[in-house]
């Protein structure tokens, strides 16, 4: 796609950086990609002094419209809970990648039978409720339209005709109209029944 990409790569020190050799290979040969490593337990020469915040991200954004994909721990997605609403951008142009599974664990994982109806056509396939129920999908050969793989986009949005799934909290990112009328994100729920 023509676009940029700019990396905001958040770690304690210099000798944390996983990659470096490769994500510095890949800046120098691709102009449209820039790394930035924010170091926030040592003042170093050439790095980014703190952490990944609003004001190091706005330093580092483009002019126009842009978009932010969050990846990390649980930690960074809280603190980045007070600093994003800083840049005054549309929630559309955020998206946080789920950085657990979120599954309640089971003693006994279940494996059910579930019937998919992809445009009109009818398959029955077999889903373990340890698994995303587009995970599922996916194993089994089904395809669907799907983006994010963390229910932000809803683009596999689909309607849950019968049974039960469990949504982990917190994961649920659905708007209030597919949730009255049972409409789920398979990517990011599991199978109950």
């Amino acid at each position: 796609e023509d676009c940029s990409l700019t990396l905001l790569y958040g770690c304690r020190n210099s000798d944390e950086i996983l990659f470096k050799s490769e994500l510095d290979l890949l800046a120098k040969k691709n102009e449209k990609i820039n790394v930035v490593y924010v170091l926030s337990h040592s003042d170093e020469e050439g790095y980014e002094k703190g952490f990944v915040s609003a004001d190091i991200i706005r330093k580092y954004a483009p002019e126009d419209k842009y978009s932010i994909f969050v990846c990390g721990p649980g930690g960074l997605y809280k603190f980045l809970e007070t600093e994003l609403p800083k840049l005054e951008l549309e929630r559309k142009y955020i998206r946080f990648e789920v950085f657990s599974s979120g599954k309640k664990s089971a003693e006994d994982p279940k494996e059910f039978c579930i019937r998919v109806i992809n445009r009109g056509e009818e398959t029955v396939i077999n889903a373990n409720s340890n698994e995303t129920v587009l995970c599922a999908f996916e194993r089994a050969g089904v395809e669907v339209p799907a983006r994010c793989h963390t229910g932000e986009c809803g683009f596999c949005r689909s309607k849950l005709v019968s049974g039960k799934v469990y949504i982990p909290e917190g994961g649920d990112k659905r708007r209030i109209a597919d949730m009255q009328f049972n409409f789920i994100h398979p990517c990011c729920c599991y199978p109950e029944s």
